[in-house]
């Protein structure tokens, strides 16, 4: 996958998750943009299924397995950015 295709992914992915989160504070495609941590706009359930449905469409779409909650647990004590996220996919 390209860093183009991850981004379209993501951002069909924020657009689902805007859905649920308030229209008031929705989450950015900024590569800054904080998914995890102290500040991010998702809480552990929004992050959850962030997660999920970001599997899933990599699944359906690339016919690729890849394991996005490991690289959460395994940073669980740092922000994570949109931009982390994209290299850790990059880089799998």
């Amino acid at each position: 996958m390209t860093y183009n295709e991850i981004k379209k992914i993501l951002n069909e992915v924020i657009n689902e998750i805007n859905e649920i989160l308030p229209a008031n504070n929705p989450l950015t495609p900024q590569d800054s943009e904080l998914l995890y941590g102290k500040n991010s706009k998702l809480d552990s359930v929004a992050l959850v299924n962030f997660i999920l449905i970001l599997e899933e469409k990599i699944q359906i779409e690339y016919n690729y397995n890849i394991n996005i909650f490991d690289f959460f647990s395994k940073n669980e004590n740092y922000d994570i950015t949109i931009n982390q996220l994209i290299e850790f996919i990059l880089n799998e």
